[in-house]
């Protein structure tokens, strides 16, 4: 006998919910300690207050003297053991628990665990893969998380055994359980939660679960809805045994993104199909809005026993592709079969049983639409059904159900085995159409047969006979009776009538346009003048294209009307606004300004006929810049209409002097004509006069344009002689009927006054010593034939301020001087205020020398530079 020392972990019981069982255990000397919690007795412990094991795990050696329990009021404990037979004692695994939103978990690894969790009603995530192999009772509310939200590790649960209860089992009515983030490996032919039939109103969420199972099926529940989240993948394979069912329920409903494959053991499509459908009220497949869902079957999609409705609902937005390899029900059932499609939906349901492997495929249709059941896809959706088996495509088996498209984005119906679609009832079952382009294909593989760009009708069918009821398009009702085999049918949205132009101005000169119509189109509109007009009827091309020329331009701001006409469509008028671009016109006036008043010109009238093509128009002057030169000039004026084009107009402006003459030769044309005055002496009057006058005289013409050649003014008369004397002549000429005469002054050469004066007089002072100021001498130089007297006028200052001429100096101020105009014997003080003083006479050919003198009284300290201008006073002697 070995005697061994037994440990115990001191524990505290603390109040949580339900009870605590100790269990113990042989612990072997210098074991780990389990964790202590030491907290009064009294104490409540949250899930919160809750330490978690592997951030508080703590060890501890144990000695060699015995341990005595008295914090649990017990006698020491010392047994003598044989090593085959170790006495234990049973202790208590306390699981950490977490807080996620609120939501209390405790953290399983174990079967033990889980179960003693559920036990107590506690929500369990998952530390550790856990395989199931007895019977859990779920309670109403469990939720269990595979995924470690700290860890992020995903555990599996494997589920074993067949029985009803050998595992999960949900067994409360009006409950509800949730499982989500977790791999699930499921033989169990009851599915991962059993619910039994008993218990109605059972509601199973399935969160990101990953499923695969050889041989069981995945949901049982046969008065329950399963809802599939997030990310969904269930697979479901034949694996040799009891492959059964995907699930037994009363609906599936599927959100997010969500792919399942199915199929079970038996080659029997009605064996264990897909859904067995069990419950109330109308059972089946709902696909969430904005889902995206692909099922794959190799067997029968529904099993109906009759004992309720069955309905295939996919939501807005939502996509499904459906791939059936049995029978979509297994019989036909008492009960009403539908299918619904709403706003948005994209759905592909596809045959498959041709390659599925199944016997016995029923043939005879692929989807049935049942009682008072009803396909129908609404706006914008996209459906496409095709099989490659079955001798119908749709079949109806009463008169109460019908099958209806209405504004489809798109739609394929298509029988690739026979050429036939719908079988419906003997005695009648309704297609509707609402507003949709129909195209059908009579031949497999074939072109297409016939098309009907706007359709909205109501198709009686009697088996495959079909017969149009009421429709918009007379086409389509003539036509479409005619096809009763059809091997495929495709529906597009409506080809409302519509129509395109290119822009359309006053200036257009043909019209443009697009239409989707087959039809014709014809134009009404006004031409220019105000006159209405219809065009003859248009056919545009195969790509809707159409161009008529205009015989004449159109009436600004009018109204275009395109007339669309197609026997299918109801007529469309598309009303244009031919566009203003054309500013208005006008006939400028010819205007006369005398240089007198350039700075101020009275205008009349500036234009006349002021006209505008599409309404009224206002004139206003832009530009004015008129100099006091004579001659041809403008200014601009703007027409403005009423859709703000505007034309600029150029008014002529003849500015006129008393040497000018100006003939109007209308309103908007006149001629002027324009000389200066001769003057010469009569010695320069040589050869002929005629040449003599042309050469010496400057003659100007304009007319409203602009100048004209001068040349093309004539000489008509003159009265001035050959050796004229001195005295005043003149001359006239001639342009068309337009007559200017002009002065000629033959001058006397002995009273000119022909002299040469210095531009500038300088003086100064050259000694500060002597205060004298000087200059140099100064001629002025007469070359005429007269005596010239000569006289100083004035004198004017016209710089430097500080410098003063004056008769008697003041000694008291400075820079002061007396400046002298020294000429022959006279001599003439220069003043600012002087008045006239004669100089001198200066005989012809004579020279009158001058020059300046005087004397500074001023100071030396700077440098002065007065500056004055001095007038001279020019007369001639002679008479």
């Amino acid at each position: 006998m070995k005697r061994i020392r037994m440990m115990v972990v001191s524990l505290l019981i603390v109040q949580i919910i339900g009870s605590i069982t100790i269990s113990a255990q042989s612990i072997e000397a210098d074991s780990d300690l389990s964790q202590e919690i030491g907290l009064d007795d009294d104490e409540l412990i949250s899930s919160e207050a809750l330490p978690l094991l592997e951030e508080t795990e703590t060890t501890s050696s144990v000695e060699e003297d015995e341990l005595e329990l008295t914090e649990l009021g017990m006698e020491d404990v010392a047994t003598e053991t044989e090593p085959a037979g170790e006495a234990t004692l049973e202790s208590t695994e306390v699981s950490p628990r977490r807080v996620i939103d609120s939501q209390s978990y405790t953290e399983v690894g174990t079967l033990l665990a889980l179960e003693a969790a559920i036990k107590n009603k506690e929500n369990v995530i998952l530390t550790d893969n856990i395989v199931i192999n007895k019977r859990i009772d779920l309670f109403d509310g469990f939720h269990l998380i595979g995924r470690n939200p700290w860890t992020q590790q995903q555990h599996t649960l494997t589920i074993k055994n067949y029985g009803y209860h050998d595992h999960f089992n949900m067994a409360i009515s009006n409950s509800q359980f949730r499982i989500e983030d977790v791999s699930i490996m499921n033989e169990n032919y009851y599915g991962i939660v059993h619910v039994g039939a008993a218990y109605t109103n059972v509601k199973q969420y399935y969160h990101n679960v990953t499923y695969y199972s050889e041989n069981a099926q995945a949901f049982w529940g046969p008065n329950s809805d399963v809802y599939l989240s997030g990310t969904s993948h269930f697979t479901q394979v034949n694996g040799g045994g009891r492959a059964q069912e995907f699930g037994e329920l009363n609906r599936l409903h599927i959100s997010g993104t969500a792919r399942i494959s199915h199929d079970s053991t038996s080659l029997d499509p009605n064996l264990h199909v897909f859904m067995y459908l069990v419950g109330s009220g109308e059972a089946g497949i709902y696909i969430d809005d904005e889902a995206d869902v692909e099922i794959e079957t190799k067997k029968t999609l529904f099993y109906n026993s009759s004992q309720v409705s069955s309905m295939l609902h996919v939501g807005k937005n939502a996509r499904l592709k459906l791939s059936i390899g049995g029978n979509y029900l297994n019989v036909i059932p008492d009960k009403n079969n539908s299918f619904q499609f709403d706003e948005g939906s994209n759905v592909e349901i596809l045959d498959t049983s041709k390659t599925s492997g199944k016997s016995a495929i029923d043939r005879t249709r692929f989807l049935p639409v049942t009682r008072r059941g009803m396909l129908t896809a609404s706006a914008h959706s996209q459906v496409k059904i095709v099989t490659d088996n079955r001798t119908n495509l749709i079949q109806l088996n009463t008169a109460e159900g019908y099958v209806g498209f209405g504004q489809v984005a798109s739609a394929v119906l298509e029988n690739t085995y026979n050429n036939r679609l719908f079988n419906f009832y003997s005695n009648g079952s309704q297609l509707f159409l609402v507003q949709q382009a129909v195209e059908t294909y009579e031949q497999i593989g074939g072109g297409l047969s016939h098309s009907w760009p706007n359709v909205t009708a109501t198709v009686l069918y009697k088996l495959a006979q079909p017969s149009v009821t009421e429709s918009n398009s007379q086409r389509f009702a003539r036509e479409f009776p005619a096809t009763a085999n059809l091997a495929k049918l495709v529906l597009k949205p409506a080809a409302s009538l519509e129509l395109s132009h290119e822009p359309i101005t006053d200036q257009s000169q043909q019209l443009v346009g697009e239409t989707s119509s087959g039809g014709i189109v014809v134009i009404e509109g006004f031409y220019h003048d105000g006159t209405p007009f219809v065009s003859p009827e248009i056919k545009p091309d195969s790509t809707g294209s159409f161009t008529w020329s205009l015989p004449q331009a159109l009436k600004a701001n009018s109204n275009l009307t395109f007339v669309v006409q197609e026997e299918d469509l109801v007529e469309l008028r598309v009303t244009a606004k031919v566009m203003d671009t054309i500013g208005p016109t006008a006939i400028p006036l010819l205007q006369l300004v005398n240089v007198a008043d350039i700075a101020n010109p009275a205008f009349d009238q500036l234009v006349k006929e002021l006209v505008d093509n599409g309404g009224e128009a206002t004139i206003e002057m832009l530009e004015a810049d008129l100099t006091a030169v004579p001659g041809r000039q403008q200014v601009i004026a703007r027409g403005t209409d009423s859709s703000g084009n505007y034309t600029d107009f150029v008014i002529p402006v003849f500015v006129y002097d008393d040497q000018s003459v100006v003939g109007r030769t209308s309103d908007t044309t006149g001629i002027m004509l324009r000389t200066t005055p001769i003057e010469a002496y009569p010695e320069e009057v040589t050869g002929e006069l005629e040449t003599f006058i042309n050469g010496r005289l400057n003659r100007q013409i304009w007319n409203e344009q602009g100048s004209l050649d001068s040349s093309l003014v004539e000489l008509v008369d003159t009265d001035l002689e050959e050796l004229p004397l001195p005295g005043e002549y003149q001359v006239s000429h001639r342009y068309l009927t337009h007559e200017i005469t002009t002065a000629i002054t033959i001058l006397n050469r002995g009273k000119d006054i022909d002299l040469m004066i210095p531009k500038d007089v300088l003086f100064g002072s050259l000694s500060s010593q002597l205060g004298a100021i000087t200059s140099p001498n100064y001629e002025i130089q007469n070359w005429g034939m007269t005596t010239v007297s000569l006289s100083v006028s004035s004198l004017n200052k016209t710089s430097l301020d500080n410098f003063e001429l004056v008769d008697i100096p003041d000694l008291r101020s400075t820079n002061q001087a007396q400046l002298y105009l020294n000429a022959a014997e006279q001599r003439v003080l220069l003043e600012e205020n002087m008045s006239a003083d004669f100089l001198g006479n200066v005989r012809p050919n004579q020279t009158l020398k001058f020059n300046l003198s005087g004397q500074y009284y001023g100071n030396y300290l700077e440098t002065l530079r007065p500056s004055y201008r001095l007038n001279l006073v020019f007369t001639s002697n002679e008479e």
